[in-house]
């Protein structure tokens, strides 16, 4: 670890003050962690990237015809489970509702394409990578994490289980006020809600601090989490592009593979430039709309190679 720095407030009110070991719902990095833990079920033969998913998932649109590498490099032709707005209306009237995959799955209603001609992406998608996953292991999301990835890295409070961790742990949501101060998007509950954390969210309810992240990032691309072979499957083979749960894009004269994410107010950035071995994240809690960790990463990323 070359340089861990904190700024601002996690939670509105006294003792919120933002540190390096403060844990964040991460939202779609999430993503590259679960194609890893896929990948790390690959490697043992428990699963296959060219397997259809009906014999865990029958019941969802096109099941016979999706595989393994469809649902992560986002060629499945899933709609998303936000479209119908559904699960936005229980998210807002029930913001501590206890969520099922297949509850989360029921809605989606239909393929936008024939799967494996095209690339969208979809949140579908890495949700139902999660119901194939536990399907293929036997094994809680948690539990894939903790023996794949948070055990053999040493990361610290880092989950995927709601609860996992005490909630005066996580950051909170927080909107900059006019006159000054913060509101805090939780109110007077003062919980992470279960939209954001959790194990059904394989597609973006991992809550991990950015060290750990930048750990697992650098392990993921740049170290020995997984072999060569894995990993070469899961880059994009174009400058920028889909993989296996990894985007690649150019910026300042490097190639960095990674992934970012964006929900209710977390924002992620998960980059790692395996060339040079630099893994940089940057995560933020401004609520608004207001793009914060991208510009935030790009100047961290521009002062540390000058």
């Amino acid at each position: 670890m070359v340089w861990a720095g904190a700024y601002g407030r996690a939670r509105a009110g006294r003792g919120g003050a933002m540190r390096t070991d403060t844990l964040v719902p991460i939202a779609s990095a999430t993503k590259t962690v679960t194609a890893t833990m896929a990948m790390a079920l690959i490697e043992r033969h428990r699963l296959g990237l060219d397997q259809r998913i009906d014999r865990w998932l029958p019941g969802l649109p096109g099941a016979r015809k999706i595989t393994v590498r469809m649902l992560m490099n986002h060629a499945s032709g899933l709609e998303d489970y936000f479209t119908d707005g559904g699960v936005d209306w229980i998210i807002r009237h029930h913001p501590f509702h206890h969520w099922r995959r297949g509850q989360v799955l029921a809605h989606v209603h239909r393929l936008l394409f024939r799967p494996g001609t095209r690339h969208r992406y979809s949140n579908s998608n890495y949700v139902a990578l999660g119901g194939v996953l536990t399907g293929a292991s036997q094994r809680s999301v948690e539990d894939l994490f903790r023996r794949y990835i948070a055990g053999p890295l040493h990361l610290g409070d880092a989950t995927f289980r709601y609860g996992g961790a005490p909630q005066n742990e996580l950051a909170h949501p927080l909107r900059p006020l006019s006159g000054g101060g913060v509101r805090d998007k939780f109110g007077a509950h003062g919980r992470v809600t279960t939209d954001y954390w959790g194990e059904v969210w394989t597609d973006g309810g991992l809550a991990i601090d950015p060290s750990d992240m930048a750990r697992f990032g650098n392990a993921l691309y740049a170290g020995p989490l997984l072999s060569p072979t894995s990993v070469g499957k899961m880059l994009p083979h174009g400058t920028n592009g889909w993989g296996l749960g990894t985007f690649g894009k150019r910026a300042l004269g490097a190639r960095w593979f990674g992934h970012d994410g964006w929900y209710g107010g977390f924002q992620s950035e998960n980059w790692t430039d395996r060339a040079s071995g630099l893994t940089i994240d940057v995560f933020a809690n401004r609520a608004g709309g207001k793009a914060v960790a991208a510009p935030l990463w790009r100047d961290v990323a521009a002062a540390y190679l000058r």
